[in-house]
């Protein structure tokens, strides 16, 4: 999870002290941010049904936000959430989705 405020793209989920983040591809030819903090999982069985929204939940508490006169919790980023799945079958190659949501700033 990442957002981009004025020209940056900054780790939200990553230590503060390596937040800044270039773009770049990973293994599967797919658009990635370099050294972004991944969690992974690597099967949902026996997951807790809160673990994707206490992922995005940290990522939003640590967004830039302010109040303005139209809205008290205004955004000042755009936020960059990716879900990324990859099914290894016994035989062949893996298949890779990608989610990726946006929030635009305002």
């Amino acid at each position: 999870m990442v957002e981009i405020y004025y020209q940056m793209i900054i780790d939200l989920l990553g230590p503060i002290s390596c937040r800044i983040l270039q773009i770049g591809q990973d293994s599967h030819g797919l658009v990635k941010f370099d050294d972004a903090d991944e969690k992974r999982l690597d099967s949902f069985y026996g997951v807790d049904n809160n673990w994707l929204s206490s992922i995005f939940d940290q990522g939003k508490y640590n967004r830039q936000m302010r109040s303005t006169d139209a809205n008290e919790a205004s955004s000042r980023s755009h936020l960059i959430f990716t879900i990324k799945i990859v099914q290894k079958p016994k035989n062949g190659r893996p298949i890779v989705g990608k989610l990726t949501l946006i929030d635009l700033a305002g």
